[in-house]
């Protein structure tokens, strides 16, 4: 392209150039149209605490939020959601808050992110299930327990004692004392 014509559209586009003889809109003549942002982008910051600065008590330092709840929803709250949208159990409710909103110490943010999802999507699919098992909350949230078993992948069969992942390995449930 040649540098005066370039240089015209590099006007044009900046704004510094307007209309050139004739009326607004008729052929041959440029009608200045500003330079807009399209409405449907935005500029998301990640924003991911340090530790509990709003004094609300339900982070423990070192961890960060692993859902999209707001920060300052308690995890009594986050356990009636959970309840209230039917996929979670009341028996697994509370250790499934407790799951999102503490980072076990030993575990990297991405191991614990993933296991939040894995596990998600077990209470989606198998929570009934398990409950009836008699499946308790050490047993999936624990240590040790299903979350860190799966290591991204779902559960495609489940049983008393045993769950089988997509790949075929089987998480065997560790029984103490009563069921």
């Amino acid at each position: 392209m040649r540098p005066d014509v370039m240089a015209e559209l590099r006007a044009i586009m900046r704004g510094e150039r307007v209309g050139m003889g004739g009326t607004a809109g008729t052929p041959g003549t440029l009608t200045l149209v500003p330079a807009q942002k399209c409405p449907s982008l935005r500029v998301f910051r990640v924003f991911r605490p340090e530790y509990d600065t709003a004094g609300n008590g339900h982070f423990e330092p070192g961890t960060s939020p692993a859902c999209t709840l707001p920060l300052n929803i308690t995890e009594a709250e986050r356990a009636a959601i959970a309840i209230e949208l039917g996929r979670v159990p009341p028996a697994y409710a509370d250790s499934w808050a407790a799951f999102q909103t503490r980072k076990p110490g030993p575990v990297s943010e991405a191991e614990w992110f993933r296991a939040v999802d894995d596990i998600g999507r077990f209470l989606d699919e198998w929570a009934r299930l398990a409950l009836d098992f008699g499946w308790r909350p050490p047993d999936i949230f624990g240590p040790g327990g299903l979350a860190w078993f799966c290591a991204g992948e779902r559960v495609r069969a489940l049983g008393p004692d045993n769950a089988i992942t997509a790949s075929g390995r089987i998480f065997a449930r560790q029984r103490s004392g009563s069921a």
